[in-house]
């Protein structure tokens, strides 16, 4: 959590958008550990061990990102921060659900297995597609609502020294290509 945070704080420069997208870590796992508990199944060390922070909140910086460029870009002010932050999470809703799906998708083949196999993969699969779905849900329900309260008056905000440098090295090479 504390990565994920420090890596949002140097492209975004915003505390509260890194402690929104962090909030979603232990609540996704919550999730899928609730859903894994209801299902009677149990998981092992290797469930636990594999899944992976940084695709797990992948949702939540998305929205948390979007919703942050819209409140802090100037545009739409006449609306009101409700209609905005519903309008940046319009933009990436679809994108968000299909490229979980593809993910879970990929563990099909983690799904199909039996033996030992089946029994040490198995719940690994399904804490990971367990943890993605409940991250998605939280991306799209809990994110958008902590971002209503957390910035209640946005101003319009520059980029910062890390994002320009980028922006003009990669807009360098673009031109050069």
């Amino acid at each position: 959590m504390v990565l994920v945070s420090v890596i949002l704080l140097m492209f975004l420069s915003n505390v509260r958008t890194a402690v929104i997208v962090a909030i979603n870590i232990p609540l996704a796992l919550l999730f899928s550990f609730s859903v894994l508990y209801l299902r009677g199944k149990s998981a092992n060390l290797l469930s636990i061990g594999a899944v992976d922070f940084g695709i797990i909140v992948d949702s939540s910086v998305i929205i948390v990102e979007n919703i942050y460029r819209h409140l802090t870009s100037g545009e739409d002010t006449h609306l009101p921060i409700k209609e905005r932050i519903i309008k940046a999470c319009a933009e990436v809703d679809k994108a968000l659900l299909f490229t979980t799906l593809i993910m879970v998708c990929a563990f099909l083949p983690l799904f199909t297995m039996q033996g030992p196999e089946g029994q040490i993969f198995g719940p690994m699969a399904q804490t990971y597609a367990f943890a993605l779905g409940g991250a998605l849900i939280l991306a799209l329900t809990l994110a958008p609502a902590l971002c209503g309260l957390a910035f209640r008056n946005p101003q319009p905000t520059r980029d910062n020294i890390l994002v320009r440098t980028m922006k003009n090295s990669y807009l360098r090479q673009l031109r050069s290509a």
